[in-house]
């Protein structure tokens, strides 16, 4: 079963950039490397996956069913999606994940002892839920934004440019774990090849599968 399809998709991005005649499928299960430079359209892809960004034309799906305002909380309520944009304010962590995981779709997930293996596993001191959101550095900020996507326990993951801001041994082992996840299906968005030395991840190069790019 495909996960999600775009089937000759256009978009206008801004009044002097428009994309046209997107194509692309996602299967359950597989790794999808979204690789480019930057305003390529990367990210524009996600949205419009998660009914963030409507397309001018085309159709979007998600489990074979049309993508509309009748299924798109259904649909979000399914994927874990991790922005590029990372800090969330000036709130304590602890405080932001309690937050996030007392949601009605969350309410039932027994995320605490998950909490403390993740941030072992991610090498971050249990203090660091004492802190303000804000006051972390950029790689800090990713790997909590990281761990709220495995603790909603989803199996399907939208990750744009995650490991920007951590060092390399920490980028390594983020997208060993993510890698690693055989029953997940995720789209990664990256302008990083290392992510392509993975031998279960399927790399398409954003700029050939937009059919056309205008400049007006």
């Amino acid at each position: 079963m495909s996960i999600f399809k775009a089937e000759q998709v256009s978009v206008n991005l801004d009044p002097k950039f428009s994309v046209l005649d997107l194509n692309l499928t996602v299967e359950e299960k597989e790794k999808i490397l979204l690789f480019g430079k930057s305003g390529s359209g990367k990210t524009t892809i996600l949205k419009m996956f998660l009914g963030f960004v409507i397309p001018s034309q085309g159709k979007l799906f998600f489990r074979d069913e049309e993508i509309n305002c009748r299924n798109i909380w259904d649909l979000r309520s399914q994927v874990s999606y991790v922005s590029q944009n990372n800090n969330i304010g000036d709130i304590p962590v602890k405080e932001v994940i309690d937050r996030i995981m007392s949601f009605k779709v969350n309410r039932n997930i027994q995320y605490k002892h998950k909490l403390n293996q993740y941030l072992d596993l991610f090498e971050k001191p249990l203090e660091i839920l004492d802190k303000e959101f804000s006051d972390l550095s950029g790689g800090e900020q990713q790997i909590i934004n990281i761990i709220i996507s495995l603790l909603l326990e989803r199996k399907i993951f939208l990750l744009d440019e995650i490991t920007s801001s951590l060092d390399v041994e920490l980028k390594n082992k983020v997208q060993r774990y993510f890698i690693q996840q055989e029953q997940c299906t995720e789209i990664i968005v990256s302008h990083d090849q290392s992510w392509m030395e993975f031998n279960n991840i399927k790399t398409i190069t954003v700029d050939s599968i937009w059919a056309q790019k205008i400049y007006h």
